[in-house]
């Protein structure tokens, strides 16, 4: 998937994630209540996972808040260079970002065949991690947030190890990949039409809609989807923008070993000719019964993983424990069929 980057949401996911911070201080273990500031936790380091050694970079403002694992898109697309977005939540939450196999750190740390990777061995080193933070932090469960790629990732975790987490959240959550390239196609060439961009539609309609027999042809569809991306994320766009956001151990070397890591681990899930293992994913069929509370945000205007689809997917079983919220006016549904409605985010 592309390096586009959505943090419109950081408003919305804040708003849901007070409401995943109740359920997960509901299975804390008891504490006395202390006068003290409050420790900090912070921690850099490569930890041994899979068989390799993956970054695992620990922030937060207090030792007792519960444990948020992040898990970012992509594949390949980490967060490290965006980490000032994200200060507000460390007062909430101990937030754990991972490099994954053959993204960022992990990727120039160890040899470029780690980025020769798989959904099943993501998967299995996304427990690992969990495992390791909790036993770090000496946490029962954990709250498990996947975006975009780590959508995927994370369903699969919470399937397979159900009681390692307290609450998982979706944003930019994929579920079908062949019905979301195809609305996202015609989504972009709609705008394109609407601006009157005769070199977009002509570059477009080259290229035909989806299903792509070459991911060259992706790539120029993801171009013009960052030209009539909305106004909130044109930002993003901007190389000096997000070079101000950058931590200040972050280099541009950094972002380029980023950059080559996240080609090279999406061309092992695309392919080359687009027939990777995530052209067939479809989680309505394959990912349907959770036994944890499950909470999807979107982005009102996402055109890449639509909320249309996601929608569908979540209303899909009614027996099952799972809210979708989105901006503006976002609303979650409870397992008896109800549903609640929240403000509009700042």
């Amino acid at each position: 998937m592309t390096e586009s980057m959505r943090h419109r949401f950081r408003e919305p996911v804040l708003l849901i994630l007070s409401v995943v911070l109740m359920q997960a201080t509901a299975i804390s273990a008891p504490t006395l209540v202390s006068w003290r500031r409050p420790l900090e936790v912070y921690e850099q380091s490569f930890v041994r996972i899979g068989g390799i050694e993956q970054w695992i970079d620990v922030r937060g403002d207090g030792e007792a808040n519960p444990v948020l694992l992040v898990l970012h898109g992509g594949p390949g697309s980490t967060w490290d260079p965006l980490v000032r977005l994200f200060k507000p939540w460390e007062k909430y939450f101990t937030l754990v970002e991972w490099d994954q196999r053959g993204a960022g750190r992990t990727y120039s740390h160890n040899s470029p065949d780690s980025a020769a990777i798989t959904l099943d061995r993501v998967v299995q080193d996304g427990i690992e991690v969990a495992e390791y933070v909790a036993r770090r932090l000496d946490k029962r469960k954990v709250v498990l947030m996947g975006h975009s790629w780590g959508t995927l990732v994370g369903v699969q975790m919470v399937k397979a190890r159900p009681e390692l987490f307290c609450a998982y959240v979706g944003t930019s959550q994929v579920v079908n990949t062949q019905k979301s390239e195809a609305l996202s196609y015609a989504e972009v060439l709609r705008r394109a039409r609407l601006a009157h961009n005769a070199k977009a539609v002509e570059e477009l309609e080259s290229i035909g809609g989806p299903p792509y027999d070459d991911a060259q042809k992706l790539g120029t569809e993801r171009q013009w989807e960052a030209v009539f991306a909305a106004p909130s994320e044109q930002k993003f766009n901007s190389i000096d923008y997000v070079r101000s956001l950058y931590p200040p151990d972050f280099t541009d070397k950094e972002m380029t070993d980023r950059n080559a890591g996240f080609f090279a681990s999406n061309y092992s899930i695309y392919g080359h000719k687009m027939d990777g293992p995530m052209m067939s994913v479809d989680l309505s069929s394959t990912a349907r019964d959770f036994r944890l509370p499950m909470f999807f945000i979107q982005g009102a205007l996402d055109d890449v993983t639509p909320t249309s689809i996601v929608r569908e997917y979540v209303h899909f079983d009614p027996c099952t424990a799972k809210g979708l919220g989105s901006n503006p006016g976002s609303w979650a549904s409870r397992r008896d069929g109800s549903s609640r409605r929240f403000p509009k985010g700042p």
